[in-house]
């Protein structure tokens, strides 16, 4: 098993509209603001490794098998994008969480196979909607990447993103 460990930046970076970036623990990272609000985005490497839980880990799912991931293509995401949705769905019922970061998953890596094949949203973003759950990823392409602008419930306001796509989409 391959394991990518090293941190390659994405063509450009850093950025003309980070408000601040710079590389941790966890890898490279960028932050920008809107309206005084900052949203920290991780740079995901290309690369395989393993995804899911060991057969014996506590608290271990049945669909939580072990699998080998391959990314062919390096995206920006938002830190913590889904843990007040995660954090929603686990206190409707236990699992329902696993299940939407399970969807969210799912999204990503179609996306990441088929980047040009979702709904257009506007004129320089495109859509990806879960199955199960009515949220959608709100994304663009720029050359070999691919950031998410948001993870966006599709029945609430469904523009609030708009304002980060006009600061990151040149």
């Amino acid at each position: 098993m391959e394991i990518n460990m090293e941190t390659l930046p994405p063509p450009g970076f850093p950025y003309k509209w980070c408000s601040a970036s710079g590389e941790d623990e966890f890898g490279i990272w960028l932050e920008f603001t809107v309206k005084n609000i900052v949203q920290r985005m991780r740079w995901i490497n290309p690369g395989r490794f393993s995804m899911g839980s060991l057969d014996d880990e506590l608290h271990r799912h049945h669909y939580e098998t072990q699998h080998e991931v391959t990314l062919s293509k390096g995206f920006w995401i938002a830190d913590a994008a889904c843990s007040r949705e995660f954090e929603y769905y686990e206190s409707q019922m236990a699992g329902l969480g696993n299940e939407f970061i399970e969807e969210f998953e799912k999204a990503t890596q179609r996306i990441i196979q088929f980047p040009e094949a979702w709904h257009p949203f506007s004129p320089n973003t495109r859509r990806c909607q879960f199955n199960r759950f009515p949220y959608g990823i709100l994304y663009f392409v720029e050359k070999t990447n691919i950031t998410i602008l948001a993870v966006a419930h599709m029945h609430r306001d469904p523009n609030y993103w708009q304002d980060r796509s006009r600061k990151l989409i040149k």
